[in-house]
């Protein structure tokens, strides 16, 4: 039983990815001022938990411009500087106590779409370069991103291809991608209700006689607050952005990858998954709010077979 419950965690990272658009706004910003936001992931096996990871963002105009992150299992710091150029994102360096290790890229057109994404790991004593990059085409319907990686920046090797369909109001709708080292095809389908909300997530996998075979369906119902987070990733990276890359989402444990919290404008209340089969697994979300109706404290939880498995909080400070 620990095995395939095992299994069906770490698939669940890649069920639940999501998206988002540039000129779709969530909702008017709050009269009183954002100025943090702290991310704290918990250890569920002591009672009190005991949070072991701390990630704390510094906000400006609801955009993101700096965020100071403690291991406080083993000590380890890092912090990441986010750069903007006529009003878009356009780097972000992280640094991991206090050497700088990583730069993300963004490069638009003169229509400010986004026309790649690159992520530099730098060399260190333990590791060595790699890079990343994600190649977008946009045509009058569909995008085509190529994603590739190299070990020098000079020749790169493709590793998925995919294209893209977004709707009027900038939601990814459609996205087909085809990974080459598996030589296998997906498809995703996602439906969203008038508040841009996801609603509906369909996976299909592609079949050796060339039909698709539906093997997910994720559902989620949501509360009428307002999702703080979801404001400030889209004033920070715009909505289609969002939509055409995952490279937003933070590290954390698989059944933590609600990815949808980043694009929606409210505050999840249930989320039922197919994928979770026969295992109990149990999603519950608590939302505190203020006066304004913006989530000011969100608790998301996973309990497996009556156990709590998994737990982070994020809590919004206002002035």
């Amino acid at each position: 039983m620990k095995t395939s419950t095992f299994i069906i965690i770490t698939l669940f990272i890649i069920l639940l990815a999501s998206c988002s658009s540039d000129d779709t706004e969530i909702s008017a910003p709050p009269t009183t001022v954002l100025s943090q936001f702290i991310y704290e992931n918990y250890n569920t096996i002591n009672q009190p938990n005991e949070v072991n990871n701390r990630r704390i963002y510094t906000v400006e105009n609801n955009r993101i411009i700096a965020s100071e992150n403690e291991n406080l299992s083993n000590g380890t710091t890092g912090n990441r500087v986010f750069s903007y150029s006529n009003g878009k994102i356009s780097e972000i360096s992280e640094f991991f106590n206090e050497s700088l290790g990583r730069i993300k890229r963004f490069t638009y057109d003169a229509n400010e779409n986004l026309t790649e994404f690159s992520n530099e790991i730098l060399a260190t004593t333990s590791q060595n370069a790699f890079y990343t990059k994600e190649n977008f085409i946009h045509t009058q319907d569909t995008i085509y991103k190529t994603t590739s990686y190299s070990e020098d920046d000079l020749t790169y090797n493709i590793s998925s291809t995919s294209k893209i369909v977004l709707d009027n109001t900038m939601n990814r709708t459609f996205i087909e991608t085809y990974t080459v080292s598996n030589n296998e095809t997906s498809r995703s389908i996602n439906t969203y209700d008038t508040n841009n909300n996801v609603i509906s997530i369909l996976g299909y996998m592609k079949q050796d006689d060339g039909s698709y075979l539906n093997t997910i369906l994720s559902s989620y119902t949501y509360e009428t607050g307002i999702n703080t987070l979801g404001l400030v990733f889209e004033a920070t990276y715009g909505r289609a952005l969002l939509m055409l890359t995952s490279q937003h989402i933070d590290n954390s444990n698989g059944v933590n990858y609600y990815n949808s919290k980043y694009i929606t404008s409210n505050t999840f209340d249930t989320f039922t998954s197919t994928f979770f089969g026969n295992v109990d697994m149990s999603p519950e979300f608590t939302n505190t709010y203020n006066s304004e109706n913006y989530s000011t404290l969100s608790d998301y939880q996973m309990h497996i077979e009556g156990n709590l498995f998994s737990r982070f909080t994020i809590e919004y400070i206002f002035e």
